[in-house]
């Protein structure tokens, strides 16, 4: 439609060829930073752009290519920028992820206001403002201030080995899309906190007037997050989810449920330590698949590998299927001990 455009209305005149280049000049830029688009629709037009922009400096006259190639690197780097601030891992966000996801399991689940605040994790960056406890799960709300975000971040497993021989790998269609499969347990927990959440959430929207979000969660917590972010973009909840950061999380559903996350405009760390066996749960092979995003880290954790795809066979997959074995690993991550043995 842009290249018959481009052909039938933009060529005529000198007055339109110059309307033109502004086109290719400030478009582009608007495009790909404007968060009202979804990020696979901007990256998308501007590859869509890009393409009609090489067709027109190969195929037009040489003054006229010379002319075009100024807006065709622009349009190229800017495409490229586009792609790499919204998917880059950023260390520091997930660090802040780390500190309150080890922090739902050193308050008490009767926590409901600052004065909880006061584990070793509990950093002074984040405000707590309450939690809510029901069916075993602890689930704590707070603000970030130098981020303008709120965020939600649910507890792990107390006991990981029981937690996972009582997997339930049976999967459940609970959405309008029936070929997403969720994980049936994982999935039953998250319904039952799912009124809870929004609500809590609702209120600290209208407190600290924004609708920004980042959802975390360790081991279990991290496949509840994972569902909460998957329920939220699905039924288009009034947020603006900008991270998802996980943590040795499970997979939770089948590969139409990650599908989904390679559309969804949101920037996803889901972090895996070495030969963490948690990951690794339930297996592929009954129809589950990883969302995308994996940073997966070394033994000691002094570096970190951006990993492709859902299931990167040179990342947290490569010990498969004989070594991913390890529950220590599962307990620390990025250098802190987690779980209800770690550090509070």
């Amino acid at each position: 439609m842009y290249y018959l455009f481009y052909y039938f209305f933009l060529s005529q005149t000198k007055i339109l060829r110059a309307l033109d280049d502004v086109l290719f000049l400030v478009l582009p830029p608007l495009v790909a930073n404007n968060v009202f688009f979804p990020y696979y629709m901007r990256v998308r037009f501007l590859s869509y752009l890009l393409l009609v922009n090489i067709h027109i400096i190969f195929f037009a006259n040489p003054i006229q290519s010379i002319r075009m190639w100024l807006p065709a690197l622009f349009l190229l780097s800017t495409t490229l920028a586009a792609i790499t601030v919204t998917t880059a891992f950023d260390p520091v966000t997930t660090g802040i992820a780390l500190n309150i996801s080890q922090s739902t399991y050193c308050l008490p689940d009767t926590s409901v206001d600052s004065d909880a605040w006061n584990c070793a994790t509990c950093s002074s960056e984040v405000t707590f403002e309450t939690a809510h406890a029901a069916h075993g799960e602890l689930v704590l709300f707070g603000y970030i201030a130098e981020r303008g975000s709120l965020f939600v971040a649910y507890r792990g497993s107390s006991n990981i080995q029981n937690w996972i021989d009582n997997v339930q790998i049976r999967q459940e269609s609970p959405y309008s899309d029936t070929s997403v499969g969720v994980e049936h347990g994982m999935y039953s927990l998250y319904a039952s906190l799912r009124n809870d959440v929004l609500s809590t959430l609702d209120k600290l929207s209208s407190k600290y007037e924004t609708k920004h979000l980042l959802v975390t969660g360790h081991s279990l917590g991290g496949a509840l997050a994972t569902l909460t972010v998957f329920d939220m973009m699905f039924t288009n909840a009034p947020f603006i989810i900008d991270d998802l950061v996980t943590f040795g999380s499970p997979r939770v559903g089948n590969d139409r449920f990650s599908q989904y996350f390679d559309n969804f405009d949101v920037r996803i760390a889901r972090v895996t330590h070495y030969y963490d066996m948690v990951p690794h749960v339930p297996e592929t092979f009954l129809g589950y698949q990883h969302v995308r995003g994996e940073v997966w880290f070394n033994e000691p954790s002094t570096s970190y590998v951006e990993c492709d795809g859902n299931e990167d066979p040179t990342c947290s997959d490569s010990c498969s299927p004989v070594h991913c074995t390890s529950t220590s690993d599962h307990v620390m991550y990025m250098g802190l001990p987690m779980g209800s043995g770690g550090l509070c």
